[in-house]
């Protein structure tokens, strides 16, 4: 009868345990990101999960572990979710009123350009008017 020879491996101990750091950082970083976007009304549980590429087991391990989870998804069932309205911002180039899309600075990319070159600017920008 033949005994089973261990296995071994090029890994030291530290790269093991540093392997299993780097799990539980992205299982925490997927739970934080699930969480945020199941805040938005506007993207369906489904679309979620794609965009996350989530399978069921996944997701299901996920709201058993977390409660804030749990709590938006019931939130989402109840259509209790809040709605943030966008908030209109002024151009620090050109001041005129834009809403910004995501954590854009400037209303568009001609005066985030004008903005990167220093003395460019004066007092106002004059910029070509938009259609």
């Amino acid at each position: 009868m033949e005994t089973a020879k261990p296995q071994y491996s090029n890994q030291t101990d530290s790269e093991i345990g540093g392997e299993a750091v780097d799990a539980a950082v992205e299982a925490v970083n997927e739970a934080r990101a699930l969480a945020l976007l199941l805040r938005s009304p506007r993207l369906t549980v489904s679309q979620v999960l794609e965009l996350l590429d989530l399978g069921d087991r996944e997701f299901r391990a996920l709201v058993a572990e977390h409660a804030n989870i749990r709590h938006l998804l019931e939130l989402r069932r109840q259509g209790a979710l809040p709605d943030a309205p966008p908030t209109e911002r002024v151009c620090p180039t050109c001041e005129e009123r834009y809403i910004p899309y995501g954590g854009a600075r400037f209303c568009s990319d001609t005066c985030a350009r004008l903005a990167s070159v220093p003395g460019r600017l004066p007092d106002r920008a004059v910029l070509p008017q938009r259609d």
